[in-house]
């Protein structure tokens, strides 16, 4: 009996010393819930315009993490990969650069592509002179080589983006509460990017076009470049006449 008594007197002298603590750390949650549950509204009595302002601080607060995640100020749980930025940098600096130096010329125009476009620049004509609408063809078709490279950076570039925007989503705790606005943002931004990816696919397409339209062969750039074709096309016209 006096053990029992004993030990109900030091439960409740430590329910008395602990009490206090355990009632101000619930006063605490309660009032940071009843201030998170404030910014996302209440569901009932809410005018048109309160709706409104929670539906914006939701897609506010989302772009808001998609930039933070743009400026590379996000927190990655896998640090041993390139992400986001990082990744779409990579990319354009290191990927793409590397698809347009492994372009060879040397597979792209066989000796007979050279032959047959310097036999079709003169025509009925005796090919006296290398004819420079040979030369621009030649050059027209290995910079259309660059068409591939770029669609595949544009298109890997937009993949990374869809990536970055569906860890936004995940991460950004306002749009938890809202299924169908998440969804919908989701919707909204992918319908976006899939118009910018078009856009931008047109832009490099035009870009390659304008070089083709005029071979500037009077660019200092090109005169070492044009000196090698010419001697190279010489030499097929010697060997064709030697043929002849």
């Amino acid at each position: 009996l006096f053990l029992s008594r004993r030990l109900n007197e030091i439960l409740e002298d430590h329910i008395r010393s602990c009490m206090p603590d355990i009632g101000n750390r619930v006063k605490t949650m309660l009032r940071d819930a009843q201030a998170e549950l404030q910014q996302y509204g209440d569901d009932d009595g809410q005018t048109e315009q309160q709706q409104r302002a929670v539906v914006l601080n939701c897609i506010t607060r989302f772009c808001q993490n998609f930039s933070e995640h743009m400026q590379g100020r996000s927190r990655l749980k896998d640090q041993s990969v390139l992400y986001g930025p990082a990744r779409m940098r990579h990319i354009f600096t290191f990927e793409f650069r590397r698809s347009v130096n492994d372009l060879d010329s040397r597979h792209a125009l066989t000796d007979e592509d050279i032959h047959t476009v310097r036999r079709n620049a003169v025509g009925v004509h005796a090919d006296l002179f290398v004819p420079n609408a040979a030369f621009e063809t030649l050059v027209k078709q290995l910079i259309l080589q660059l068409e591939d490279p770029a669609a595949v950076c544009v298109r890997t570039v937009s993949e990374e983006l869809k990536t970055l925007l569906r860890d936004v989503l995940e991460t950004t705790k306002e749009l938890s509460r809202f299924s169908e606005l998440r969804d919908r943002v989701w919707r909204e931004c992918i319908v976006y990017l899939t118009e910018r990816n078009r856009v931008a696919g047109e832009f490099v397409q035009n870009l390659i076009n304008m070089e083709v339209a005029y071979i500037n062969t009077d660019n200092p750039e090109f005169e070492k470049i044009r000196t090698g074709v010419y001697r190279l096309m010489a030499a097929h016209q010697g060997m064709a006449a030697q043929k002849e």
